[in-house]
């Protein structure tokens, strides 16, 4: 005889039964009751988070939501306890939160919803699989495929760098990040950074790389972080930066083309994946940094004589007659008032 097929009664499947199954499940789980207070919080949700269950239970589950929706994540609850119109129950999204320790995490999450007891109460139960690593590999591929694309059209150069930073903060909340170049005579110059404070930004762009630095950045690419945030540090957190991952940029021919640089706006240390996209992304920003430097040899080919280094023949004619069109009017117009011009 094969095995015996136990009939399901209240005697088999007890209420103990499924929080056991609960508490064992790989991926978190987080129950809250009708005042949005944490009843059940498992082993797994303490290793997404970070926290003990003794930290969170009976604290409002705000304090496990991302910074940015802490603030109305009542609001979003009661909606749907009052109306029963909803967006996330019985669906599965994505979403990126802090954990104790700083570092931000990625999960899939699925909430479902049940009203208990006699009262009737409505209690919300989320799952939460951890996703970070893979996530974060596949963002980083549809970065590059973005790029690629942003690249084989028409799209200027300064455009896709921008592209380029905003997908990486998208990764690192509370982030900034920069795309730099690095000139001919060792400058750096940034090429996209948007939400860099002003005088930071001009203090990278007054730095000139020493040859010493060049040989270092040449022998260990992770030598950016000490040359575009260690010489600034206190700078940088008077301007509300505290951290920096940065590498830098080499070229095919081997010559150091730029530097990727993410600062965090976050006051404790994070974790180490940050430095890991920083990673991931440097193969596409050298790609381009390639495709700049291309444009900007064509735009001198197709505009200056190789030899005097002068503008050439037919860019002087453009720029002539750009002169000519734009003073003819009013050339005209004196030329007829002083019966110069007779028609």
């Amino acid at each position: 005889m094969g095995d015996e097929v136990l009939p399901v009664t209240d005697e088999n499947v007890s209420a103990e039964i499924c929080m056991d199954m609960l508490t064992q499940a790989r991926d978190g789980v987080v129950i809250i009751d009708d005042r949005n207070c944490i009843v059940f919080f498992n082993p797994a949700a303490e290793k997404l988070w970070g926290y003990t269950g003794a930290e969170v239970m009976g604290r409002n589950v705000k304090c496990l939501v991302p910074m940015d929706i802490r603030q109305d994540h009542d609001a979003f609850i009661a909606h749907n306890r009052t109306t029963g119109v909803n967006r996330i129950v019985g669906t599965s999204r994505e979403i990126t939160f802090e954990s104790k320790g700083g570092d931000y995490v990625s999960a899939e999450m699925s909430i479902s919803t049940a009203l208990i007891g006699p009262e009737n109460k409505r209690y919300y139960m989320a799952f939460m699989k951890g996703v970070t690593e893979e996530s974060h590999r596949k963002k980083l591929l549809d970065l590059q495929n973005t790029v690629f694309r942003s690249l084989s059209g028409d799209m200027m150069i300064q455009d896709v760098a921008d592209l380029v930073c905003q997908g990486i903060e998208d990764f690192v909340p509370n982030s900034v990040a920069v795309l730099m170049l690095v000139t001919e005579d060792h400058r750096l110059q940034i090429l996209s950074g948007s939400g860099l404070p002003r005088r930071f930004g001009a203090a990278l762009e007054h730095m000139t790389l020493s040859d010493a630095d060049v040989a270092a950045l040449a022998n260990d690419l992770d030598e950016a972080s000490s040359i575009v945030w260690e010489s600034y540090r206190s700078m940088g957190i008077s301007l509300g930066l505290h951290d920096c991952w940065a590498s830098a940029i080499k070229a095919p021919n081997g010559k150091i083309a730029g530097i990727l640089a993410l600062y965090s706006r976050n006051q404790h240390k994070g974790a180490d994946w940050p430095k890991k996209i920083v990673s991931g992304a440097v193969p596409f920003c050298g790609v381009v940094i390639e495709q700049y430097e291309a444009r900007q040899h064509i735009s001198q080919l197709a505009n200056y004589d190789p030899l005097t280094g002068f503008l050439n023949r037919s860019s002087l004619h453009k720029i002539l007659k750009s002169m000519i069109s734009r003073k003819l009017p009013a050339t005209d117009a004196l030329l007829n008032t002083s019966g110069l011009v007779q028609l």
